[in-house]
């Protein structure tokens, strides 16, 4: 009864913040010429243009009672008290509330529509053009980014071009199936998981709740649909046809379709060297190798550009892979908390303006510093425990 009741309830929580993402629709997107869903949108976009207090309390509120769950359904896997089959029925009702709900905290969306449109629809090549040299298009009117050329691998391009076919230049059809596809990629990130954990004998259930059920990658991966869970979909679906259904072959090119997406998985190079010229693999070396590379990956985007919450995810898909002890899990909770948190800034103030980007930057640096803390303490009293015994 008491799962039951903590599924469903979750459910209602995912549903509410399907309500809340529609008060962060820009004011110059129109989502319906109906009247009456023009009305009911504009009363949600007073909460979030308007009343900022409100807005920002119903967020923070939203992402608290997210992580108590999350934290609800770990120890549920800990102890193996639920099955995968529980752990599915969730995602499989969660994904797709997430799939229609508006991508509230990112406009990247946006830009991979329109990306995609400058070869649909202009016929020209986004490597070289941008969304400002074609001024009368009414994307513009609610885009961010307008100013930069295409930033990403052409893989994605092979992904994203049918989807915008597909949408027939209809900008909500379009924005839906990017999100569906988004949507898809994550629960396949779910699936490999569990069937890698299966193979080397680890606690599956809660690899698939450490990752899935995680607000940090629902909220990213799905609700904002970056292109990241893509990526990641084919390095899992790599590794699954390297260790579990063997194909050498099929993993590479898994791996590089990867690589193509957004060029962060290149930090693999060396694993995958490893793995395809030595003969006796030993996984774990594997793994926490894959977890350093990727940490890399996080510190060197992050100092390229700035920080993003999704980029937590790039050691955080690797370590669903492993023995997932408290060391990893509490770390993981603090870090990623921190990582949503940053939008409360903006949901208050309205801008990104100083002195928030220093607020973000205490905020991110306080909890890593905070895990390293709970690491340090966890590994004293383990040693203490160990040593008085």
């Amino acid at each position: 009864m008491y799962k039951k009741l903590l599924a469903l309830s979750y459910i209602f929580l995912i549903f509410l913040l399907f309500l809340y993402s529609f008060t962060q629709v820009d004011l110059g997107l129109t989502l319906s010429k109906n009247k009456l869903l023009h009305d009911i949108l504009f009363s949600f976009q007073h909460i979030g243009y308007f009343n900022r207090n409100l807005s920002s309390t119903i967020y923070i509120s939203l992402i608290f009672l997210m992580y108590i769950f999350y934290i609800a359904f770990l120890k549920l896997a800990y102890s193996k008290q639920i099955e995968t089959k529980y752990i599915w029925k969730i995602l499989l009702i969660s994904t797709p509330i997430l799939i229609i709900s508006y991508n509230a905290f990112s406009y990247d969306l946006f830009n991979y529509v329109f990306d995609a449109k400058i070869i649909t629809h202009y016929g020209q090549n986004p490597y070289f053009h941008k969304a400002l040299d074609y001024p009368l298009d009414p994307m513009l009117a609610f885009m961010h980014w307008t100013d930069r050329t295409y930033p990403y691998g052409p893989i994605w391009l092979l992904v994203s071009v049918p989807i915008s076919k597909a949408g027939s230049n209809i900008f909500i059809l379009t924005t839906l199936l990017f999100k569906f596809a988004a949507g898809l990629s994550y629960l396949g990130c779910i699936f490999f998981i569990q069937k890698i954990c299966h193979k080397f004998k680890l606690n599956q259930q809660l690899g698939m709740v450490y990752f899935g059920l995680l607000p940090l990658t629902q909220i990213e991966l799905v609700l904002n649909a970056h292109n990241d869970g893509i990526m990641f979909f084919l390095l899992l679906a790599s590794l699954y046809f390297y260790f579990v259904k063997p194909s050498k072959i099929l993993s590479i090119l898994l791996y590089l379709l990867s690589v193509g997406i957004k060029y962060v998985t290149a930090f693999l190079l060396p694993v995958y060297i490893y793995m395809f010229f030595i003969k006796k693999i030993e996984i774990n070396k594997i793994i926490y190798f894959s977890i350093m590379l990727l940490s890399a990956a996080f510190i060197a985007v992050v100092y390229r550009t700035n920080f993003q919450p999704w980029y937590l995810i790039y050691p955080i898909i690797i370590f669903s892979l492993t023995e997932l002890k408290k060391n990893f899990i509490v770390p993981t909770i603090i870090v990623s908390f921190a990582g949503l948190l940053i939008y409360f800034p903006y949901l208050y103030t309205g801008n990104w303006n100083p002195p928030i980007p220093t607020i973000i930057n205490i905020i991110v640096l306080c909890s890593f510093a905070l895990s390293i803390i709970y690491i340090s303490l966890n590994n004293l009293t383990t040693k203490f425990k160990n040593d008085n015994e």
